[in-house]
């Protein structure tokens, strides 16, 4: 019973952390070679958290196979200005690859970050 009760306290505290693409939103249009601006947000918290990274992909719905990484490296969502006006959020201005297919596709955000003091590593995967 108390394995149960500490494992979904783990999985609570995990699921309050997430994070997500508020821009492009579904449906953006761009061109290979283009650049776009992606914007991942963070809501606040009640649980202390610290982001190390992320990792931003590109996957062709065509063909699963096709997958590019667009940007790779550290995450430190801040507050904007004025206070208040945005969650806590991060952009990235990125580049369709000149040689990627037409079609629809995916941007996936996979991060990596820390729960409170402990070493509890989490690796969420948002699209």
């Amino acid at each position: 019973m108390k394995f149960s009760a500490i494992l979904l306290a783990l999985v609570s505290t995990v699921v309050a952390q997430s994070a997500s693409i508020a821009y492009p939103q579904d449906g953006a249009s761009f061109a290979a070679g283009s650049e776009f601006t992606l914007m991942i947000i963070k809501p606040n918290s009640l649980t202390a958290s610290q982001e190390i990274s992320a990792a931003i992909d590109i996957i062709s719905c065509n063909d699963a196979t096709l997958r590019k990484t667009l940007s790779s490296g550290p995450l430190d969502p801040q507050y904007s200005t004025p206070p208040g006006s945005l969650p806590p959020h991060q952009n990235f201005t990125l580049q369709i690859p000149p040689n990627f297919s037409a079609g629809k596709a995916q941007i996936s955000v996979s991060r990596s970050y820390r729960i409170g003091v402990s070493l509890l590593l989490c690796l969420p995967f948002n699209t």
